[in-house]
């Protein structure tokens, strides 16, 4: 572990000082900006990890408002689904995470009906009919589920079974699910299954592997539906870079983007095909901050630049604003005294697509408020 990842360990051990959590298993994950996805050891499990961890576990509620055509909150389909972390009033050791909706305009944020236990990474559907995301019933198991609900909660259906799940993408034509997963996680490695990138049918059926080994992550759909941009991460939890690549859907073409040692998350396709907007980080730095390039890696432009956490990134529909997470709302003592930057006070902002503009769109003063999807 790094000196730094020491310094953050021990600041963030005085705010969840008797969580139940391997902080030091999964802190240099967390501060590479999102939320952590794939465990990098042998036999290790899909879970939730250290941000997910963090925020807990308890999830209910009630989102949608409105009867306008398909549902949304506030009657919109032009709604924005994030995860809302924050303390459980009169117990300071205990988080919760609540998948939400807001309006890109701030109003109307409501939780979405959703079951029991840990559920993340919402994404809506190409038509806004239908939300796919992950569920979790017992954060300590090693299975998961991508689980499909039509937009205000009804029909609730399992995707996978035998599965640890997480990161899923829509496929643009609406017929396919990508995500990455495990199949058959077993916490003593003995009797684990293939780990990767799967594709699924968005109306059930057998996963198929696309690309296998474990690292991969982040799946996320070109508007053309041939391809996926893809992540990968390479080294240690103490000692990681990762890059972009781009793979088309049966796994051919896997072509690297990125190659300048600097660690690579969260990328999302402009509307037009052109572009991949992404967050980047130093191996350095812990700062965080949103970058665009070409499709195939050149012209790689920053969007951001702030001393804490500028993350995932999502492009409107039409290409000419970019949504994000960010930190920035944090005074200097919290960043700098603290050491909390990115792990409390992440609120959601949106900007025009050259990273002019910046605006806040929602910051209720939970713990974190981290966009997942924007239709």
């Amino acid at each position: 572990m790094s000196d730094r990842d020491m310094f953050i360990r021990h600041q963030l051990s005085t705010v969840i000082d008797d969580l139940p959590v391997d902080v030091d298993a999964r802190l240099s994950d967390l501060v590479r900006g999102d939320r952590p996805r794939m465990p990098e050891h042998r036999g290790a499990v899909i879970v939730v990890a250290l941000a997910t961890a963090l925020v807990g576990l308890v999830f209910a509620g009630r989102m949608f408002l409105g009867s306008s055509g398909v549902v949304g909150a506030g009657g919109s389909a032009q709604s924005i689904l994030f995860e809302r972390v924050e303390m459980i009033p009169g117990d300071l050791q205990v988080l919760r995470t609540r998948i939400w909706s807001v309006r890109e305009d701030g109003a109307f944020a409501r939780p979405l009906p959703q079951p029991s236990g840990v559920n993340t990474a919402a994404v809506w559907s190409p038509d806004g009919t239908r939300i796919a995301f992950v569920g979790q019933e017992d954060p300590s198991d090693a299975y998961s589920t991508l689980w499909v609900m039509n937009a205000d909660g009804s029909a609730l259906s399992p995707l996978t079974d035998e599965f640890g799940v997480d990161m899923p993408s829509w496929s643009p034509d609406g017929t396919q699910i990508a995500f990455m997963g495990q199949q058959h996680p077993d916490p003593t490695g003995e009797s684990e299954g293939p780990i990767g990138i799967w594709i699924i049918p968005a109306s059930g059926g057998d996963p198929r592997l696309v690309l296998e080994g474990d690292g991969w992550e982040a799946p996320t759909w070109a508007p053309d539906a041939t391809r996926l941009a893809v992540v990968r991460r390479d080294g240690d939890i103490t000692n990681t870079t990762a890059n972009l690549y781009t793979v088309s859907s049966d796994g051919s073409e896997l072509t690297p983007i990125t190659h300048d040692g600097a660690y690579y998350s969260t990328p999302d396709w402009s509307p037009d095909g052109t572009r991949i907007v992404c967050a980047r980080s130093s191996v350095e730095g812990w700062n965080v901050d949103v970058y665009v390039m070409d499709v195939d890696g050149s012209d790689l432009e920053q969007l951001t630049d702030w001393r804490g956490w500028d993350s995932r990134p999502v492009w409107s529909s039409d290409g000419n604003e970019i949504l994000f997470t960010s930190d920035r709302g944090a005074t200097s003592a919290e960043l700098e005294s603290e050491g909390l930057g990115g792990v409390q006070g992440l609120a959601i902002y949106i900007m025009d697509a050259d990273g002019s503009h910046a605006r806040l769109v929602f910051d209720d003063g939970a713990m974190q408020a981290v966009p997942t999807d924007w239709r």
